[in-house]
């Protein structure tokens, strides 16, 4: 193996890295990674012991086996003693990468993972729908009640305006980091609603203040042009004033239809930013640069799939208030498949059916 070979290791149930093999006999040398703690890299088919691997180096606390006593050949030299089959460190035959390691069950927030963004990265809508619905349809229930809790709680929150301006995305967020971890084969439990009071706080409120003021300013300006076209047609302010309330209806109007794509570009980059805050632990700037960079990779391919994404959800509306649970669940899923291209491993390991 190479000195550029990237490791993995396991620590507490969770999988970290990439770190080079240096990093690892540090890691060791530290106490941090012990013999028997799990390592995996590209080209082995499992997961093997630190001890067992081609880069394990004693560390100084680790005392030496006594040295067998060698036997004497026939022309009286020492002979080497025989070697112990465990004792050689075979690699296993390359195959596909291993599938990462899922923490252990009830296990919540994991270690923040290393940023790392695909800059060719490149999705197609039914792909994206496709794996969200799969991941959605093999953990149908819990994933419908998490987003039922974060609902209610935000419902609870909304009777209290200013609450809920911060608390929008510190709820999702858990939860959408919750569907990435379904679509990472890990088993995430509902603690993970809560995982946005954990990590980056102040960062997710201050996404949901500015998703909030945005889509104020949308429905300001369209409820500006929808009253000053009633009103100027329907002949109920006098003449003086009716060119005012007709510039005034077109000035709305227009404002508001151009606050539409941006509203889509805005949500998009909050999503994607929630997501790096508690999967990565960037700030707020960080995680919204790094967003905006995706956005402007596939500028169209993205406001596609957000109108195709929000006729669905809305689309829930005709199968009762429920039906919005199932469609909005499903696209916070398919949000989060977007996320993986973008800024996941190269090969996410899906959870099967």
């Amino acid at each position: 193996m190479s000195e550029d070979t990237e490791w993995f290791y396991e620590k507490d149930g969770a999988q970290q890295g990439p770190v080079s093999a240096k990093d690892i006999q540090q890691l060791a040398a530290d106490g941090i990674v012990q013999p028997k703690t799990l390592l995996w890299c590209e080209g082995m088919e499992n997961w093997l012991s630190y001890q067992s691997s081609a880069i394990y180096v004693a560390t100084p606390a680790s005392a030496p086996p006594a040295v067998p006593e060698q036997s004497v050949g026939s022309d009286g030299a020492k002979a080497p003693p025989p070697i112990q089959e465990s004792s050689v460190y075979a690699p296993p035959v390359a195959s596909q990468p291993a599938a990462p390691l899922s923490p252990a069950p009830g296990s919540s927030l994991p270690a923040p993972r290393a940023f790392r963004y695909n800059e060719d990265y490149s999705f197609s809508i039914r792909e994206v729908l496709g794996t969200g619905w799969t991941a959605f349809a093999a953990n149908f229930w819990p994933t419908l009640g998490f987003l039922f809790i974060a609902a209610m709680i935000l419902g609870v929150a909304s009777n209290f305006l200013l609450p809920v301006f911060f608390l929008t995305y510190p709820l999702l967020g858990g939860f959408m980091f919750y569907t990435v971890r379904l679509l990472r084969g890990e088993r995430p439990t509902v603690e993970c609603v809560f995982d946005g009071f954990r990590r980056r706080f102040g960062a997710l409120a201050m996404l949901s203040l500015i998703i909030s003021l945005v889509s104020i300013a949308l429905m300001l300006f369209l409820s500006v042009g929808l009253l000053g076209a009633i009103f100027s047609f329907s002949g109920e302010i006098p003449a003086e004033y009716e060119m005012m309330g007709q510039i005034g209806s077109i000035v709305g109007g227009v404002i508001g239809l151009i606050l539409i794509p941006v509203i889509f570009i805005v949500s998009f980059n909050c999503f994607i930013a929630t997501l790096l805050c508690l999967d990565c632990d960037l700030g707020f700037r960080e995680a919204y640069s790094a967003a905006w960079r995706a956005f402007r990779r596939r500028p169209w391919k993205v406001l596609l799939f957000m109108l195709v994404a929000g006729l669905i959800s809305y689309g829930g509306v005709l199968a009762l208030y429920f039906g919005v649970f199932v469609t909005g669940t499903w696209m916070y899923v398919c949000y989060g498949a977007i996320y993986e291209k973008a800024f996941g491993d190269e090969k996410p390991a899906l959870p099967s059916a």
